[in-house]
């Protein structure tokens, strides 16, 4: 399947996980592949970069 773009807004600009890795903060993004990386920063404040790879269920 093709990739459509998706697009999250949030009133903060950035990216923001807790240690569980849950995004509790989203910025401004616009998804147009099916493989991108995001930059975030945890509780502590310690940086992190998450791998995102979208797939079909059928993939």
């Amino acid at each position: 399947c093709a990739a459509k773009p998706v697009a999250f807004t949030s009133s903060d600009p950035d990216f923001a996980v807790k240690t569980d890795g849950t995004i509790f903060t989203v910025g401004d993004l616009e998804i147009t592949t099916k493989q991108f990386s995001v930059l975030v920063q945890d509780e502590n404040g310690s940086d992190w970069r998450v791998d995102i790879v979208l797939s079909c269920k059928d993939e």
